[in-house]
């Protein structure tokens, strides 16, 4: 995650090792635990992040998270997008 400003993250390459995903091992939820609790602790209040159509398990993982899907329209000004995203995310933490 990288700090955007106005009590906002951007997510970036939230990547986990083939051996660690899944409910099962929970590599990702546990990572995305250390996320929200670092937030919290540094007053971070809303998460943003893009991604591609093709990763139909991560949009899983985020929607199962509270993320709600948003247009790229409705992202805030300072967010920093990169090439090839075409799907949006946020999440409100507080």
């Amino acid at each position: 995650m990288i700090s955007i400003g106005h009590r906002s993250g951007a997510i970036r390459k939230m990547f986990v090792k083939k051996a660690f995903r899944g409910k099962e091992r929970g590599g990702a939820q546990q990572l995305f635990n250390t996320l929200t609790a670092y937030c919290a602790s540094h007053d971070i209040c809303h998460l943003y992040l893009g991604t591609v159509d093709l990763l139909k398990a991560a949009h899983r993982f985020y929607e199962r998270n509270g993320f709600q899907r948003i247009s790229k329209d409705d992202l805030p000004s300072y967010f920093p997008t990169m090439m090839g995203e075409n799907i949006y995310y946020q999440l409100s933490l507080k």
